[in-house]
């Protein structure tokens, strides 16, 4: 089940709902809020669960600049 934490619901909501049902929690570290701390998250979530999934979404390449011809 992912947990970005910019969705609808919160970590929690999820948490809930994995513990409940026994399923694997997948925290997304590339929508952490700048706030926010993934190793706290972490700690925190295996304190309930026996292994969650942990996804890290790279940001695309920057464009590289373009040479003019000539």
């Amino acid at each position: 089940m992912p947990a970005e934490f910019r969705r609808f619901h919160s970590v929690e909501f999820y948490l809930g709902y994995c513990i409940t049902r026994k399923k694997l929690l997948c925290l997304d570290a590339g929508h952490v809020h700048p706030t926010e701390s993934i190793s706290d998250k972490i700690s925190s979530v295996l304190l309930y669960l026996p292994e969650i999934l942990l996804a890290k979404r790279s940001s695309p390449a920057p464009a590289s600049p373009r040479r003019r011809s000539g």
